[in-house]
């Protein structure tokens, strides 16, 4: 699969981050997964479309669309909550972990 480096990280967020946060912003959490479904279901059709087809194009913009709509949100709210409730030894943790859970999904 094209995109397995975003798929990791999304895995990544979704089993290490995310948990960890929900109890403190369940709603922004919610939000952050159900983003990452559309981005899966966007990936999994451009995979079964040829690159030259005018759909794929569309799905593309559609996808960086919702890519920097995704990161805007993590860096301005997620993040920041993450470091305001955690210290630097359970962040580096945590960051530890989001990397082995990465490399764990295999294609």
């Amino acid at each position: 699969m094209r995109w397995m480096h975003m798929l990791r990280r999304m895995y990544g967020g979704e089993r290490i981050f995310y948990p960890v946060l929900e109890g403190t912003i369940r709603d922004k959490i919610l939000e952050a997964i159900e983003e990452h479904n559309v981005m899966k279901s966007l990936l999994q059709q451009m995979d079964d479309l040829p690159k030259d087809d005018e759909r794929w194009t569309a799905k593309l913009k559609v996808m960086e669309e919702n890519m920097r709509h995704h990161i805007r949100e993590e860096e301005g709210g997620i993040f920041k909550v993450a470091s305001m409730n955690f210290n630097m030894e359970q962040l580096d943790d945590m960051g530890r972990r989001f990397e082995e859970a990465k490399e764990s999904l295999r294609p």
